[in-house]
């Protein structure tokens, strides 16, 4: 390898990078954006499978490759691999991540991302975390609707649309309200697991149960009652490249992936503004940002850091090859 040119290394598993269409695109204009530059050369770097026991080890491999840099299009949380961690908390000693460990970390706890985004004064919805099922019949108001989630989860994992009516929890499910039948039961380490579901009369059309740990529970905050939209954007340093709006008349997440329709917009300025304010906040060089709208205000919903679904069918947008010239010119 030359010393001439530096290496920025390249870290997305070989499965989510070869997952769908606008994944392998990422990868692929990624990898030649940096290979086409004049002063870096693209590195792809398998993190959990290095085999590095010491900073000593981690310090001896940056040099060997001239690292400038690791792009780290993974997390601990998507990982189930023990190495990977262990080898990023030793390489981040000598060589800088894009995305920071430390933006990860905030990006993948919702509750700690909606402190921070506080402190800098951003718009997010009030919350409040319940481990009980008392817990959750006590916050829930009648007549009111109410979104619940796990706190460190991401892709659309437990998010139920609910609400209270005649002392029962109800919870909106593929296009129909039903009661939700919930169980609790003790934990490991004497927390309590609340596993939830939608009860239907035929035990075959019920919805897959969910096992909660913890319960994040926030106003439901969406134009209509009865389906959900949102607006995810990608970040790339101080810009939006790519916006579009999802909607999901059927399921309460309006993933794409759970049948959610998306179209191309335009932000307003202000909605703009917010999103790479959100992203700067937690530190991320990239993000997909989620924004609710109702009413015409709107608020930051989550900042997804990992690895997440882009919109180049819908938007024409090659992210890969934009946050390419990004890492170039940070760097440069």
């Amino acid at each position: 390898m030359s010393l001439e040119k530096k290496s920025i290394g390249i870290y997305m598993p070989r499965w989510l990078a070869r997952l769908e269409k606008s994944d392998k695109l990422f990868a692929d204009d990624l990898y030649a954006t940096i290979a086409a530059g004049e002063h870096f050369l693209p590195l792809w770097i398998d993190v959990p499978k290095l085999r590095l026991t010491s900073e000593e080890d981690a310090r001896a491999y940056v040099a060997k490759h001239n690292l400038a840099a690791i792009i780290q299009h993974d997390s601990h949380h998507f990982s189930s691999k023990k190495s990977y961690a262990a080898n990023v908390s030793l390489l981040q000693k000598y060589v800088p991540f894009l995305n920071s460990v430390e933006s990860h970390y905030i990006g993948h706890d919702k509750l700690l991302t909606k402190q921070v985004l506080r402190k800098a004064g951003i718009s997010v919805l009030d919350d409040a975390v319940v481990t009980t099922l008392d817990g959750l019949h006590h916050y829930i108001d009648t007549g009111r609707f109410y979104v619940i989630k796990p706190p460190d989860k991401g892709a659309g994992a437990g998010v139920k649309l609910v609400r209270k009516e005649g002392g029962r929890l109800l919870s909106w499910h593929n296009g129909a309200w039903s009661e939700m039948w919930a169980r609790e039961k003790l934990a490991s380490g004497g927390n309590r697991d609340i596993t939830v579901r939608q009860r239907w009369s035929l035990p075959f059309l019920s919805e897959t149960a969910y096992t909660y740990n913890r319960i994040m529970v926030e106003p439901f905050f969406n134009d209509g009652t009865e389906s959900f939209a949102s607006i995810r954007c990608t970040v790339i340093g101080k810009q939006v490249v790519e916006s579009v709006r999802r909607v999901n008349k059927k399921n309460i997440t309006s993933n794409v992936s759970s049948g959610g329709i998306a179209e191309r917009i335009e932000l307003t300025s202000n909605q703009t503004e917010m999103a790479i304010a959100a992203a700067q906040a937690i530190g991320a060089d990239y993000a997909g940002v989620d924004l609710l709208v109702c009413g015409g205000a709107s608020v930051i919903g989550e900042i997804n850091i990992g690895p997440f679904t882009l919109f180049t069918d819908y938007t024409g947008v090659r992210a890969g090859k934009l946050f390419g010239n990004y890492v170039v010119q940070k760097l440069g």
